[in-house]
């Protein structure tokens, strides 16, 4: 008797979850699935009663991608996706060759330096603003991509430096040792 009132109390309570699951995808997507569907919309309005338009219409998307009004989406894309791309190479590459030296090296300033780039995360970078814009402007990449890639690899380094820590923690030495034989 007890057992099939667990079983019932259980069914009952992963129904309930799954009815909480599925209203919250529904707040979340809806505004979404409503955004695109609005862009279809013809004319300027975003007001619409229905999600999907009667008369969808690609003019938006035409409009934004041809360059007209003076609107160069497409190599807005272009440059965010080259700042993004180099990013993540160069954070890549810094932070894996930090995070490797801090996991498996042991040196002096060590621990200093773990808790250097734990201070450094501590520090808004809005208040190092005055000091990067000098510095760029010394170096003249002000107006440039590579400012921009620059800024987003220093501010990433010691929290990306400290998840890839951990990771290469949870490798065993073993495995380097073999990989040198």
């Amino acid at each position: 008797m007890k057992q099939s009132s667990l079983k019932k109390q259980r069914i009952v309570r992963l129904t309930l979850s799954y009815l909480l699951l599925i209203l919250v995808v529904v707040i979340i997507i809806y505004p979404l699935l409503w955004t695109i569907g609005a862009s279809f919309n013809p004319g300027n309005s975003l007001v619409s009663t229905r999600m999907i338009p009667e008369n969808p219409t690609f003019g938006h998307y035409i409009k934004l991608f041809s360059g007209e009004n003076e609107l160069y989406y497409g190599q807005w894309y272009l440059n965010s996706l080259k700042i993004s791309i180099f990013t993540m190479l160069f954070s890549l590459v810094f932070v894996s060759m930090t995070a490797y030296s801090f996991s498996r090296f042991r040196f002096s300033g060590r621990k200093n330096g773990l808790m250097l780039f734990l201070l450094l995360q501590m520090i808004p970078q809005f208040s190092a603003l005055i000091a990067i814009f000098v510095l760029a402007q010394m170096l003249g990449l002000i107006n440039s991509h590579w400012l921009l890639i620059l800024i987003y690899v220093g501010g990433q380094i010691p929290m990306n430096t400290y998840l890839l820590k951990g990771y290469f923690d949870s490798i065993p030495i073993d495995l380097d040792e073999s990989a040198k034989i």
